[in-house]
Order: C-alpha cells, then structure tokens, then sequence
C-alpha cells in the first residue's frame, strides 16, 4: 500500500528531519561560559523562578515561562546568552517568527545543524499556528561539567491535533562571548 505525502505528513516529516536528524556530533569541546551564566545553582532547591516574560501566543496551553537550577522551560525569545537561552530562541524562531535566519542566529557555522535553506523549508510545511513549548534540563558531564549538553522535551501541537513530545540533545558552545547551538540530536 502507498502513502500519500500530504502537507501534514511532510510538515511533520521536516520537523523530525530538524529534531532527530540534525546532527550527531560536537563542533568542538564547550568553553566555560561566564560565571552567572546557564543554570546557576540555588541554595534553595524548592526555589524556582517563573519569568515574567511574555509568552509566545504559540504556547502550549500546560506551558509555563520558568527558570531554575534543574530546568527552564517555556517559549521566551531568549538568545545567545547561555545554553537554554539559545535553545529558547532556535525554537521561538522556528515556530513564533517562522524564520530560518532567526534560528540560524543561535547556531554555529559549523554546527551539525541543516542549512537554513532547508530550516526554511521544514518551516513553511509546518501549520501556521502550531503551538510549542520547551523544556530544558542540564545533560550528562562533558569536559568536567554539565555546560553545553542538554536534554530538551519540545512539545508539538497541530492546529486541531494533540501534543505531541519530542525528546533531543542540544549540544551548546560558548564561544567570543556568545553561546551557539552546536548540534541536536534524537535522544
């Protein structure tokens, strides 16, 4: 029996050709960012700070803006600051700005990551409206320390479909005073 491709199912197919297969391995060793940056830890593990930036109008209705020492998690523009930040802002312009140049700003050059041609691609096939949410949790150690490596469940939600949660590995660099994704992975 033949499968039809229609939009859906090459939107999706894009989205988890972008997710899983993006990449498989790292740029470089991650630097140390600057003290005070990424996950910082908190005295208090109860302690939790819930943003208050405005959430994308994309957001999943169960998605809420945090950030503490053992995730951050919503769709807030965020950018090259840390980790999480960058995460935050490859998703926001996939799906909020719908922008493969605005994703490509927290990408390295030479990250495992598809060229923005083809992020552009993926993008225009994925429904205008679909919702998202992100939640960004510190990896396993690499190079004496949890920075660069972090364990992502992104949450998918077609117009009119149920969520859906993908898991992935984003691997981040520090590099010139700016943080860039340097590879996503199935995880």
């Amino acid at each position: 029996m033949t499968r039809t491709r229609t939009p859906r199912r090459l939107a999706m197919l894009a989205l988890l050709t972008l997710a899983f297969g993006a990449g498989a391995g790292w740029a470089a060793q991650p630097e140390q960012p600057p003290v005070g940056s990424g996950l910082a830890p908190v005295a208090n593990e109860a302690a939790v700070l819930v943003l208050a930036e405005q959430p994308s109008p994309l957001a999943t209705a169960d998605c809420v803006e945090r950030r503490s020492a053992e995730v951050v998690s919503g769709t807030g523009p965020g950018g090259p600051t840390d980790g999480p930040a960058a995460i935050l802002a490859f998703q926001r312009g996939y799906f909020q700005d719908r922008s493969a140049a605005a994703v490509r700003e927290v990408v390295a050059e030479d990250a495992a990551v598809p060229p923005a041609v083809d992020i552009q691609r993926g993008i225009d096939i994925t429904p205008v409206g679909t919702r998202y949410c992100v939640q960004i949790t510190p990896g396993h150690l690499v190079g004496g320390g949890p920075v660069g490596v972090w364990e992502v469940a992104l949450t998918v939600q077609y117009p009119g479909e149920q969520p859906r949660v993908l898991n992935q590995t984003v691997t981040t660099r520090y590099h010139a005073g700016r943080t860039l994704i340097t590879a996503i992975t199935k995880s």
